[in-house]
Order: structure tokens, then C-alpha cells, then sequence
């Protein structure tokens, strides 16, 4: 049968065998995983070297064509008894409890081609679900493919012309290690962009930040104009109560507020965090 992607849903399906058979080395690691969780199958590039591999596979699917196409194949080659497929939507789907329907235990791999209209509120929502208070971590890893300057994004370090919000957000909670570029010929249709994979880890001591949430939305408001100095960025805060404990925690660290956003580490701005809670 003709499958005919969706736009809407940036579907752009990895055919390029070798770098599926990378991809799949990273996402699989050293430790040799007896289950791993992917979002977004597509077609089953990945899914199948997963499961030939000898891996369970716990499969998050938000189109039921693809949905059954890859439970159809995997029947055909004789790999169903490790797949799970569910459908449904990786934002909104309680993974915890797919894991544990799935009779596997968190924390477990988990890897993807993400959609690049998703990649961002996925990453975060997967932190938020592997740090929620009083459960196990949700993951021991993800490989992740991302638009490349997504990736670069998520990866840089202080001071680098990336260096973002959505850096200090992930690197509080993860270390990030980017593994590859894929260029657009590797997928169908063919993307604008050039992809890229990265491998991020939890941090064996985050810093604490007092409220995830707090953390968040403090991160975002003082990178909301990254090119002004601290001062500026404290200022523009849209709660004036809030600024002023930013100022006063400036001062209580002894950080110049002369400086840009993106001067200040990721541990700074969970300094900040916690004073400001």
C-alpha cells in the first residue's frame, strides 16, 4: 500500500541504511539494553535494526497508518513478539505507564527522529517526566535526532553564539553529546535541513534549582533579549516583584550585571533560581 507523508505532522522518513545502523549503535550504547523506547517509528528504519538486534521495543506512534504498517512488517519478519506499538501522541502520552504496560521498568533508553515542529516541547517534557519528584528516572539516555540547529542549541556551552535558554533548561538536567550530522538526502522527502543526532544523559548531580517551573520561566524571561546586558534583561522582567529579587540575587553572588545572558554558566542561573523561588 501507498503511504502518503503528512505535512502537517513533518513526516520525513530515514531510509539511508548506514546511517540507521549508526544511529542505532549510539542509541543502543555499551550496556547492550534488553528494551528501549522510540518515539516516532515512521516507517521502521530504526525500529527494526532495534528489534533484530535482539532489543524490545516499545514503539510511540501518533499516526495509526504507520502505526500498523510497522506492526504488519514486523509480523512478516518474524519480530512482533518484541514490539509494542501504541498510538498516540509522545506530548501528551504518560510514557511511565506505557513503560510499565509494557512489562519494562524506567529507566530505559529512549531514541527518535523527532518531527522538528515538536523537537523542542518533547525535550522538555521528557526532562520534566525524568525528574518528577518521588518517581524513578524515566530514562538513562536519549538519542535523538534534531534539527541541526536545534542540536547545536541544546549542546552549546557558555559564551557560544548558541547558547541559549533551551541550553542552561537541558544542561541543568543533562549532559549533551552531539554524535553526527545527517544530510537531508538520508530522508524522504527530503528536508530543507541538515539533521543532527545527539545523545543526551542525566547529570549524576544537577544543580538544584528550586521550581522546575520557576527555573523555566526565569531562564527564558532573562535570555528574551539576549543581546541586552543583565541590568536590561532584569528590568524587562514582566513581574517587577520578581526583578527585584533578580537584582538583589545579582548582588548576593556578586555577578556583574553588566554582562549578557549568555555569559552566565548553567549552574549561575540555578543560583538564581533558588534565590529567587
Amino acid at each position: 500500500m501507498m503511504f502518503f507523508p503528512t505535512r502537517a505532522r513533518g513526516q520525513n522518513f530515514l531510509h539511508d541504511r548506514s546511517v540507521a545502523e549508526r544511529f542505532v549503535a549510539v542509541a543502543a550504547g555499551s550496556g547492550e539494553p534488553e528494551t528501549i523506547v522510540e518515539i516516532g517509528p515512521g516507517k521502521g528504519a530504526l525500529t527494526f535494526p532495534l528489534l533484530a538486534a535482539g532489543i524490545r521495543v516499545l514503539a510511540i506512534e501518533v499516526d495509526p497508518r504507520l502505526a500498523g504498517r510497522v506492526e504488519e512488517h514486523a509480523r512478516e519478519r518474524g519480530l512482533s513478539d518484541n514490539l509494542r506499538v501504541v498510538i498516540g501522541d509522545a506530548l501528551q502520552l504518560d510514557l511511565a505507564a506505557a513503560i510499565a504496560d509494557f512489562g519494562a521498568a524506567p529507566p530505559l533508553p529512549i531514541c527518535g527522529n523527532l518531527p522538528f515542529s515538536v523537537a523542542s516541547p518533547l525535550l522538555l517534557r521528557l526532562i520534566e517526566g525524568h525528574a518528577a519528584p518521588g518517581d524513578p528516572p524515566l530514562f538513562d539516555a536519549l538519542t535523538l535526532t534534531l534539527q541541526k540547529e536545534v542540536a547545536d542549541r541544546v549542546a552549546a556551552r557558555r559564551g557560544e553564539r548558541d547558547y541559549s535558554a533551551l541550553s542552561v533548561v537541558v544542561q541543568q538536567a543533562l549532559r549533551a553529546e552531539l554524535c553526527f550530522r545527517i544530510h537531508p538526502g538520508a530522508f524522504r522527502p527530503r528536508p530543507r535541513v541538515v539533521s543532527s543526532v545527539i545523545r543526551l544523559t542525566p547529570r549524576p548531580d544537577p544543580p538544584a534549582v528550586g521550581r522546575e517551573s520557576h527555573f523555566r520561566a526565569l531562564v527564558r524571561g532573562l535570555f528574551a533579549h539576549r543581546r541586552k546586558t543583565l541590568r536590561n534583561c532584569v528590568s524587562r522582567l514582566p513581574d517587577q516583584e520578581l526583578a527585584g529579587r533578580v537584582r538583589s540575587a545579582l548582588d548576593t553572588l556578586g555577578i556583574d550585571a553588566g554582562q549578557r545572558p549568555e555569559q552566565l554558566a548553567v549552574e549561575t542561573f540555578a543560583e538564581l533560581s533558588r534565590l529567587t523561588c
